[in-house]
């Protein structure tokens, strides 16, 4: 017998080693590279050899080997599925039991259904009302701001918690109106949503806005709102004024009331939970706000005190590369659970939203460069600015100066906001 090579040893099967040397087939090694020319895939060049070479005649799912020239498996009939397409089917079979069975989701909470474009309309008509019944819905929106009641809901929060309406109480002092005797001084009520003035009101000269604060607030429905003030406004007759009218009020505690700043430093600081935490990045600076809440006692020396509230504030000029860090102390009537922290933290943040007001007056109108100051006419242009900044605010705007300059080239728009047809 001649002697075979290791790897004709290997390579033959035990039956051709039986029949001899002449009668054994060798079948290539599937590691070995392919000739040059040959195609990257190689195929065997029979079905049995296929079936027969390593690997493929064991294991789960191989096929049996076919001897050579056997016919080929007929198909299944129709409407039998086989048992390797069945284990990947969701139709089960007969002689397959299925022990796991597909559940149907969850219906999700309703929503109120949205109205679908038709193939004419574009979607955002359908969204928003055009002509006379637009200028209606914004009309009746007015409406409701100037009795400052909160928007109406579809349907009440999962949670069981109504969310607020923030309204800011400020003054400005309209520094164009200075003559020899007094300067032109404002203290209006502004919302955090939308920045819509809904009362305003001329401090009488030789006084401050503490006078004002009673009857500026007193034609106004505070059920469900939040009065936002900041220490100036923080006085015993304030807050009774405000939950009398079944209101709540938060304001800031600095030295002008000595014995509740010092009685909100003494709180347990350290132990409290930390109840919400924000880090944002806008012009040119980092600030993260950090948030303690303490349920005060009954000895706080304030009206109607139920939460002190104390927020830290970071801030990095990148710029600069300076860091300043603020502690900020303020009180509440707000009974603890009524809303959520993230939305406490937002009506304390939502007070500077009569800030921006203000700087718009300034730098997009330049109210304090306007030379008007006879009798009462300070106090109109600076309703009718905050009427301009609350309509543009209402109807999506939310660069001013854009919207400024696209009703001055198209006068006609604006006097289609103020309900008037030309």
């Amino acid at each position: 017998m001649t002697n075979a090579t290791p790897d004709d040893r290997r390579l033959s099967t035990p039956v051709d080693q039986e029949q001899g040397p002449r009668s054994r087939a060798i079948i290539p090694d599937r590691r070995a590279r392919p000739p040059p020319g040959a195609r990257h895939r190689r195929r065997p060049a029979d079905r049995s050899a296929r079936s027969a070479g390593p690997g493929r005649g064991t294991g789960c799912g191989a096929r049996p080997a076919q001897p050579p020239g056997a016919p080929l498996p007929a198909r299944p009939a129709a409407g039998v599925i086989p048992a390797r397409r069945a284990r990947r089917s969701n139709i089960p079979r007969e002689d397959h039991p299925v022990h796991r069975r597909i559940r149907p989701r969850p219906a999700r909470p309703s929503r109120p259904a949205r109205h679908a474009p038709t193939r004419r309309q574009h979607p955002r008509t359908t969204a928003r009302p055009h002509g006379r019944r637009r200028l209606r819905h914004r009309h009746t929106y007015l409406a409701s701001l100037a009795a400052c009641v909160p928007p109406a809901t579809t349907s009440s929060p999962s949670w069981g918690r109504t969310a607020l309406a923030g309204l800011a109480v400020d003054g400005k002092t309209l520094r164009g109106s200075r003559t020899a005797d007094t300067t032109v001084h404002l203290l209006a009520a502004t919302r955090h949503d939308t920045q819509v003035v809904v009362a305003q009101r001329q401090v009488e000269a030789k006084s401050n806005e503490i006078p004002s604060f009673t009857p500026l607030l007193s034609g106004l429905d505070l059920s469900s709102v939040m009065i936002t003030a900041d220490a100036l406004h923080t006085q015993h007759a304030h807050a009774r004024q405000i939950v009398e009218a079944r209101g709540h009020y938060l304001f800031i505690v600095k030295g002008n009331q000595p014995t509740l700043l010092s009685r909100l430093k003494a709180l347990p600081w350290r132990e409290a939970i930390l109840n919400d935490r924000t880090d944002e990045q806008e012009h040119g600076r980092r600030e993260i706000r950090r948030m303690k809440i303490c349920t005060v006692r009954p000895g706080l020396p304030f009206p109607h005190a139920a939460q002190a509230i104390q927020v830290k504030r970071r801030r990095t000029d990148h710029r600069t590369g300076k860091t300043t860090i603020v502690t900020v102390y303020a009180v509440t009537s707000l009974p603890p659970g009524r809303i959520t922290h993230a939305q406490l933290a937002a009506l304390i943040r939502g007070h500077w939203s009569i800030e921006a007001l203000h700087h718009i007056r300034d730098v997009t109108y330049r109210e304090d460069a306007s030379r008007i100051r006879t009798g009462a006419a300070p106090r109109i242009m600076a309703g009718l600015r905050n009427l301009a900044i609350g309509l543009a605010r209402l109807i999506g705007w939310t660069n001013i100066t854009a919207a400024t300059d696209h009703y001055r080239s198209h006068p006609t728009d604006g006097l289609q906001l103020l309900g008037f047809t030309t």
